[in-house]
């Protein structure tokens, strides 16, 4: 079980000691998903067969799988502007996820990738 934080704050909510405890047990090397989340914007579109073609056997071979590929994303807070796609890939852990966006195939489907196109990723852990 990870360690709870003792956090006295005037009302705190059982959601935030909840958080606090779910980020402890990802340090101390418990296996949870982990999901990449990209927010793309396509500037041309002279790169996008070939990356598509390759990147899922890419993200497969590391054990991810797309939740979300595409996606037509909609407003719903914020001033940003939309992206033009966006995805999410589910890994089982944050390990394999860094093996896969620090491979040398990924790597090389990233620079195809970034002649046409700009993106925003994060990793984030799934709840348990």
């Amino acid at each position: 079980m990870g360690k709870l934080l003792n956090v006295n704050l005037p009302k705190a909510r059982p959601t935030f000691k909840l958080c606090i405890q779910i980020g402890f047990k990802a340090r101390e090397g418990r296996h949870m998903a982990a999901f990449v989340i990209g927010r793309m914007q396509i500037h041309s579109r002279d790169w996008m067969s070939e990356y598509f073609d390759k990147i899922p056997h890419v993200v497969a071979d590391h054990k991810g799988q797309f939740l979300v590929r595409g996606g037509d994303p909609e407003g719903l807070e914020g001033d940003d502007l939309l992206p033009d796609a966006a995805f999410v890939i589910e890994f089982p852990d944050r390990d394999h996820a860094r093996a896969f966006w620090n491979s040398d195939e990924f790597q090389e489907l990233a620079v195809l990738r970034r002649s046409g196109s700009t993106l925003n990723a994060i990793l984030v852990d799934k709840l348990p």
